[in-house]
């Protein structure tokens, strides 16, 4: 049985892996708006600011990142919510860009493409 902390730890992390990429992904569709309806405006600040600067105004490459960066975090949501369900260990590592580190117990029958949780059973 899961002591409280432990419960309340994966339900912290399950609230930030689930609203995470939701912003990420507003945000994302957000800036492609933009670039799509003020193209021209964006090119002509663009042109007018140095070259690092520049690249700030790119609002088609931030969708690219910002999806990406969502995309990631949705398959990191997903992971936790598996190892929640097979009450496997888990660690939340990252920063921007979450992963989750699930605890491997080693493999027992030569099994190497499945784990074993705490109770014991087999789980793929």
């Amino acid at each position: 049985m899961n002591s409280l902390c432990e419960v309340k730890r994966r339900m912290t992390h399950s609230k930030f892996l689930l609203i995470y990429p939701l912003i990420l992904y507003v945000a994302a569709f957000t800036l492609w708006l933009i670039d799509n309806n003020f193209c021209e405006q964006l090119r002509a600040i663009r042109s007018h600011l140095p070259f690092p600067l520049s690249g700030l105004f790119q609002f088609h490459a931030w969708w690219h990142v910002f999806t990406a960066l969502a995309s990631q975090s949705q398959a990191a949501f997903n992971l936790h919510l598996r190892s929640s369900f097979l009450k496997q260990d888990f660690d939340l590592k990252g920063g921007p860009v979450p992963f989750i580190r699930v605890q491997q117990h080693g493999h027992q029958n030569g099994d190497t493409f499945s784990s074993r949780s705490k109770n014991g059973k087999k789980t793929y």
